[in-house]
């Protein structure tokens, strides 16, 4: 469904601008959950498997193997991978790591082990446990003004939305109420979150919710917010969805893209992998 007609008709939803305070890290079922109808359409449309119940001979054992090497090696602990592979059954979560690497499995190890340090480096734990003000060291609330979003309804294969608005963007505002270090790690604990979200999805509707869909509503942006400071903020953003967040990006829908959309799409196409680049749409208001 198009954001407008979500659950929230594309606004934030009644109980503020965040639905992103779930800390359930749950296990679900051993068993991998199914796709929507929606979902096993749009894998079969792009004829190249990747998905659990969907893959090629040579998908299988790259599969088999990485999950091996996972596992056998001494410096991943049982914790470590656990606490990564949070409420996703373990094929599922692996095939995330093989699909970012092109099914490579020495490129995919690679890529997941350093995420696991990375998890470890940066304390997700504590962080995730943090307050929204603490990890901004500000009011959430006054971010919010500058840099609206939201999570706002769910499409078809539920799926949520989580709306970005510009209008407001000012990075001069954004940056006398916190820090660009602060603002990276908010990413971080926003991308946490929505990834509870994912799990409470899959735990209330049955199926396998891999995935959200970005809406950037560029209403109202003008060339004067777009400069050093936006580019290397969102630079930032990309790396760590990248490099830690890999195949969370089920779609990506612009609207309202204003004249100096073209400036900015030159600075933020070399950001993006041609996976990602894959998956935005160019829609009308």
């Amino acid at each position: 469904r198009d954001p407008a007609e979500s659950d929230f008709g594309g606004r934030p939803p009644p109980a503020g601008p965040h639905l992103l305070r779930i800390r359930s890290r749950e296990r679900l079922a051993d068993t991998p959950l199914p796709y929507h109808e929606d979902a096993i359409a749009m894998i079969q449309k792009l004829h190249r498997g990747g998905y659990l119940g969907f893959l090629t001979p040579v998908q299988e054992r790259a599969l088999m193997t990485l999950q091996s090497r996972v596992v056998q090696d001494p410096e991943i602990t049982e914790e470590a991978l656990a606490e990564a592979q949070g409420s996703q059954h373990m094929s599922q979560f692996l095939l995330r790591w093989l699909r970012a690497r092109d099914f490579k499995m020495e490129a995919a190890f690679a890529m997941l082990k350093a995420h696991i340090e990375w998890r470890r480096s940066v304390d997700i734990v504590a962080l995730r446990n943090m307050t929204e003000e603490e990890v901004l060291g500000c009011s959430p609330a006054e971010v919010l003004e500058v840099v609206p979003h939201f999570v706002a309804g769910f499409d078809r294969q539920h799926r949520p939305y989580v709306i970005h608005q510009y209008a407001n963007l000012s990075m001069a505002a954004l940056l006398r109420l916190t820090t660009q270090e602060k603002m990276i790690q908010h990413h971080v604990w926003e991308q946490e979150k929505i990834t509870d979200l994912l799990a409470l999805q899959m735990h209330r509707t049955g199926f396998a919710v891999e995935a959200w869909c970005t809406v950037l509503d560029l209403k109202g942006m003008r060339l004067r917010q777009v400069n050093p400071a936006f580019f290397s903020l969102l630079g930032a953003f990309s790396a760590i969805d990248q490099n830690h967040y890999p195949e969370r990006a089920g779609a990506i829908h612009i609207l309202n893209a204003p004249s100096v959309f073209p400036y900015v799409w030159s600075g933020i196409k070399p950001l993006l992998s041609a996976a990602t680049t894959s998956k935005i749409q160019r829609r009308p208001e």
